[in-house]
């Protein structure tokens, strides 16, 4: 399976496609920062319970630069090897544990990106 981001312009609904770019897995939580320089988001892999049952759920931080200096061939930028968001929880091994709220907050060039976490529930793996 492959994985595309894709955008639309707020005004008209018609599709931006100079964004679309392939991602690397599935992004939850995505947000799109106010000075529309980035994209942030929790990074699945595509595989873990899709393909291989048994993987246990990996959790990586996501985040896209984007430059729109040339509107019609905007570039989106992120790094190959993020970094692994780890909490140390048994739970977050075994069962899918981020919902789509988020949020960024910036404040003296310090970023906060703030991602929410279920409860532990057996219905959830």
């Amino acid at each position: 399976e492959r994985y595309f981001l894709h955008a639309a312009s707020v005004q008209t609904g018609q599709a931006a496609f100079q964004y679309q770019s392939r991602l690397p897995g599935i992004i939850h939580g995505m947000k799109y920062d106010l000075d529309s320089t980035r994209l942030v988001g929790v990074l699945t892999s595509p595989s873990t319970a899709r393909i291989r049952m048994l993987q246990p759920w990996q959790y990586w931080l996501f985040v896209a630069q984007i430059n729109t200096v040339n509107i019609t061939h905007p570039k989106i930028l992120f790094d190959e090897d993020l970094p692994l968001i780890n909490f140390g929880e048994l739970m977050t091994e075994q069962f899918m544990a981020w919902t789509t709220n988020s949020a960024i907050y910036s404040r003296n060039g310090q970023d906060v990106f703030v991602f929410t976490q279920a409860e532990p529930a057996g219905l959830l793996k």
